[in-house]
């Protein structure tokens, strides 16, 4: 494997998963996301749950939820 300059290369096992995964409807697609290192964060699917809940007027502030997840 190499590594781009500055990155920390380590070995890794997955053991097992289940669970929705992001732009990937396999394990395989799945590891692919992570191996090519793409940002496959989105609004979450309408109907889920109400994320207008959890929010609070304004912009967004560390430590509060925004209405997209890994945005700081």
């Amino acid at each position: 494997m190499t590594a781009a300059r500055g990155s920390v290369v380590f070995d890794a096992a997955i053991v097992g998963a289940a669970c929705r995964l992001p732009q990937a409807d396999s394990l395989d697609a799945f590891w692919g996301v992570l191996r090519e290192g793409r940002n496959v964060v989105t609004e979450r699917p309408s109907g889920r749950w109400s994320v207008e809940r959890f929010l609070r007027p304004g912009p967004p502030s560390p430590a509060l939820p925004t209405r997209l997840p890994g945005v700081t």
